[in-house]
């Protein structure tokens, strides 16, 4: 009876142990393909089964989701899962995340998740330049005219208000922000002169009465002190030494402004 040496154990072993290893390799290799496959393709008989796009997919918040589906001659059916309970679709009206789950013929299953997601920021709409009395001022409401949208239908829009009697050009500054804490902030410009204005020069003192576009004026002054008033015209020039003079403005006869200057 013949024996192996000691030479030709320590042979067998390292043989029986490199074998041992490069199996191990082997099935960490193939395992981690499997994983892959799981997400992107499939065989079935012979057929290729792909997943169409990624295995992560976004879609924005208030938009309509688009199912990408698989690419295979085999029939499928399509399950939607949200917080580990089965819906019958993707609600994009409110963020969440989503596993969408394909399964086969031969009961395999491959799976996407569908992440609704918000990163659009509100829109503002504000009007254009706007030129307004210190009159209108006083009681102007800074919202009128400004609109603020967004996906989610919720939005919280502040501003500014820096706006003053005092004539000169005011910047409104509107914040607009959506649940998600996405952002927008836009400016306005508005003017406000002193409504009616004069200005006195050589004996001469002429009065600028506003206009509004929207609006009818009627335009009338009083040199004895409001006893007694004549009509005038948009831009009025009278011919005066002294005394005070008296300026008012009138819609439908209605009362609006006036403005009073005195000439020493």
């Amino acid at each position: 009876m013949s024996y192996l040496s000691r030479g030709q154990i320590v042979a067998l072993v390292t043989i029986a142990l490199i074998f041992a290893a490069s199996a191990l390799i082997f099935d960490l290799i193939t395992s981690h393909k499997s994983e892959e496959i799981e997400y992107l393709s499939y065989k079935e008989n012979g057929n290729n089964i792909l997943l169409n796009g990624s295995y992560l997919e976004y879609t924005q918040l208030g938009e309509p989701y688009t199912e990408k589906g698989l690419t295979t001659n085999e029939e499928y059916v399509i399950s939607y899962f949200l917080n580990n309970r089965e819906v019958s679709s993707i609600d994009t009206s409110s963020l969440g995340t989503y596993k969408v789950t394909y399964t086969l013929n031969n009961s395999d299953t491959i799976n996407r998740t569908v992440i609704v997601s918000d990163n659009k920021s509100p829109n503002i709409s504000v009007p254009k330049k706007q030129t307004i009395t210190s009159a209108q001022a006083a009681s102007f409401d800074l919202s009128i005219g400004v609109i603020a949208t967004d996906n989610s239908g919720t939005v919280d829009l502040t501003y500014d208000n820096t706006l003053s009697t005092i004539p000169g050009d005011y910047i409104i500054t509107y914040h607009a922000v959506d649940n998600s804490g996405n952002e927008t902030l836009r400016k306005r410009l508005i003017k406000v002169t002193e409504g009616i204005q004069f200005a006195y020069n050589n004996q001469t003192l002429k009065i600028t009465y506003p206009t509004n576009k929207d609006k009818t004026y009627t335009y009338k002054y009083s040199l004895d002190g409001g006893q007694t008033f004549k009509d005038a015209n948009q831009i009025t020039k009278l011919n005066i030494n002294e005394g005070s003079v008296i300026a008012t403005v009138y819609e439908n006869n209605n009362y609006v402004m006036s403005n009073s200057y005195y000439v020493s």
